[in-house]
C-alpha cells in the first residue's frame, strides 16, 4: 500500500469497477456514486459491521478511511500522500475522496503555495491540511501547536484539537473508535 505502479493499478481496478456497477444499476429515481468520505462514525461502524459479519476487515486497524494510504504509515511522505490522492489513483471515481494532510506543524507560506502547486499538478482537488492545536482548560489560551503543557500558564490541562474527518473537535470528544485512530495519526514535519 504505496505509491507503486501495481498498487495503482489495483486501486484503479476497484474504483473503476464500482463506478461501473454504480452506472450500471443507476435509474430515474435512484442514483449511486462513490464517495470516500465516511463519516466520524461510520468509518468505525461500517468496519465492525464488516467484521462481525466475517469479512476479512485489516486486523492492524479499527476503522475504515477515506485514503489510498495508511495515514499511521510514517513510510509514506507528504508528497506520495498527494500523489496517491491525486488523478492516478482516483480518475475513475465518480464521487469525492479527500486527502488530510496531517502536519505536525504550520508550513511557512511557501510551503503552502508549492503543497497547492503540487496538489495541483497530480489532480488532488479534495483536500485540507490538518495541524493539531492544543486549547489550555485553565486559562483558555490556544497554540497552533500539539503541546502537554499551557505555553503562557504552565497548566497541564489541555484539550488537543484536531481534524475528525472534515472539521475541527477536541479529540477527547471524538467516538471511541475514532479516538484510537487519532492516537495512531502521523502527522508529518511537511516539506521542504
Amino acid at each position: 500500500c504505496n505509491d507503486n505502479k501495481e498498487y495503482e493499478g489495483f486501486c484503479r481496478l476497484i474504483t473503476s469497477t464500482i463506478s461501473e456497477q454504480n452506472r450500471e444499476h443507476q435509474t430515474k429515481e435512484l442514483k449511486f456514486n462513490t464517495e470516500f468520505v465516511p463519516a466520524e462514525g461510520l468509518g468505525v461502524k461500517n468496519y465492525n459491521w464488516d467484521k462481525q459479519d466475517g469479512y476479512v476487515v485489516p486486523k492492524d486497524r479499527n476503522c475504515y478511511t477515506s485514503y489510498f494510504f495508511k495515514p499511521d504509515d510514517d513510510s509514506i511522505s507528504v508528497l506520495e500522500q498527494f500523489r496517491m490522492q491525486g488523478k492516478r489513483y482516483t480518475d475513475t471515481l465518480d464521487g469525492g475522496v479527500a486527502l488530510h494532510c496531517n502536519l505536525e506543524d504550520h508550513p511557512t507560506k511557501e510551503q503552502y503555495i508549492k503543497l497547492i502547486d503540487y496538489a495541483i499538478q497530480e489532480g488532488t482537488n479534495y483536500f485540507t491540511f490538518n495541524i493539531p492545536n492544543t486549547q489550555c482548560d485553565d486559562c483558555g489560551f490556544i497554540t497552533k501547536h500539539p503541546v502537554d503543557v499551557c505555553p503562557k500558564c504552565g497548566s497541564k490541562h489541555t484539550t488537543q484539537w484536531t481534524r475528525i474527518i472534515g472539521y475541527l473537535r477536541p479529540i477527547k470528544g471524538f467516538s471511541k473508535g475514532r479516538r484510537i485512530e487519532a492516537i495512531k495519526r502521523i502527522y508529518n514535519k511537511g516539506v521542504k
